[in-house]
């Protein structure tokens, strides 16, 4: 297990029952999009966030000593026409992403 869980949530993921939600916060110029890895809306953080459930994935996050930044890919899959030629108008290298487990 990770040493940089609080020993909380290390305690709540070795337990019987683990339901665990990967939630990502995109900033776009034009907006912060909020997305989770379920179904629904999720309300958190004085935030709703919208399910993408099997719609989306996250590559394997690199770990190191370093303070440095890592890729990361995010993948969104099988969108409607109007979300995709939205999506693909946006300028989306480089900006600021924030994943929460």
């Amino acid at each position: 297990m990770s040493d940089r869980l609080p020993s909380n949530v290390a305690t709540a993921v070795e337990a019987a029952n683990v339901n665990l939600i990967m939630l990502a916060k995109l900033e776009f110029g034009s907006g912060t999009v909020y997305l989770h890895d379920g179904i629904g809306t999720y309300s958190w953080d004085s935030q709703s966030w919208l399910g993408v459930g099997s719609l989306g994935s996250i590559s394997a996050v690199e770990e190191g000593l370093d303070v440095s930044p890592y890729a990361l890919r995010l993948t969104l899959s099988g969108l409607d026409s109007g979300i995709s030629s939205e999506a693909l108008g946006e300028t989306y290298y480089r900006r600021p992403v924030t994943i929460y487990l």
